[in-house]
């Protein structure tokens, strides 16, 4: 397996890993505006074809008291159905927690995930945020309770946290 950083993904990349979005994503994401990454992380099989994908960005975060914090934001996790079962996105997370390119942009990791899949995330190292987030949907602040928002390499011992931007 090889992992490869692109700006962006080919049609026949965006087609082999995305096509079947509408069973692969969650339902109850499906009214939200979502942030589209930046960057992609993409693991190709020994025949060159696309298996699973990571995307991410650089966000800042406001924090209760006015303070800022850099964060990659990561997203569009997903790995095709035949590939399931193999720790493929453990190889992607890993792979991106040691990237000298996200480590740049932040040590501090976060994602958006149903709260089904919470435990899930939390075997990457994920832990979830337990106090009040806000997120952009055009010009309004909103909030969800279908989704947690979780992190990895800060502590955030703060109680409200401010998106200004779409969540990823």
């Amino acid at each position: 397996m090889q992992i490869k950083l692109t700006k962006t993904l080919t049609e026949r990349d965006s087609d082999l890993l995305f096509r079947w979005r509408e069973r692969v994503f969650p339902e109850e994401g499906r009214k939200i505006h979502w942030s589209e990454p930046e960057w992609h992380l993409v693991a190709y099989n020994r025949e060159r074809n696309p298996v699973a994908h990571l995307g991410y960005s650089g966000f800042t975060i406001g924090l209760d008291q006015g303070r800022q914090q850099a964060v990659v934001g990561v997203g569009g996790v997903v790995v095709r159905p035949e590939q399931q079962g193999k720790n493929i996105p453990l190889k992607l997370f890993d792979h991106l927690h040691s990237s000298p390119h996200a480590l740049e942009i932040s040590n501090t990791f976060t994602l958006f995930c149903p709260l089904r899949l919470g435990s899930y995330y939390q075997r990457h190292g994920y832990q979830p945020f337990t106090g009040e987030f806000t997120f952009m949907q055009g010009a309004v602040a909103t909030t969800t309770e279908d989704f947690m928002f979780m992190y990895r390499g800060a502590d955030f011992s703060t109680r409200i946290i401010e998106l200004n931007n779409e969540p990823w």
